[in-house]
């Protein structure tokens, strides 16, 4: 068999609830990996493999406008881009011009994660330069 490095790890925190989950191993090299396949089997159970790709620490979620993470595994509330109201993105809407899911020239802009006058997504974003840096 492959030589595996370090202990395997659980992804989902709540493992235990549930009748599968995910599990992390690493291996020497990418080589070793490979050896795998696509299949591996684990207590007489065929179970499927896919490589493992950690999300960067500078992606941000479309969902709650944090980084980190990415919204398909996101258990934050929705936050707008634009406004950081409890909405999404896409539900933004102005009462004005009556503009929907975009900016428009009546919004207020203000970044969920700094509380600055700016949008979530902006590079200037002190939060995001902090995890740059």
């Amino acid at each position: 068999g492959q030589a595996i490095v370090g202990s395997p790890h659980w992804i989902s925190r709540s493992w235990r609830s549930k009748p599968t989950g995910t599990i992390v191993i690493a291996f020497r090299s990418e080589a070793e990996a490979k050896k795998i396949g696509s299949r591996i089997t684990i207590l007489g159970q065929s179970l499927p493999v896919e490589k493992y790709r950690q999300t960067p620490l500078t992606a941000q979620c479309s969902k709650c406008q944090g980084f980190g993470h990415n919204s398909s595994r996101c258990k934050n509330l929705a936050s707008c881009q634009f406004c950081a109201e409890s909405h999404l993105t896409a539900q933004h809407f102005c009462s004005i011009c009556k503009t929907k899911g975009k900016a428009c020239n009546h919004t207020l802009p203000k970044c969920k994660n700094c509380k600055q006058t700016h949008f979530a997504n902006s590079k200037d974003c002190e939060v995001l330069l902090s995890i740059k840096a």
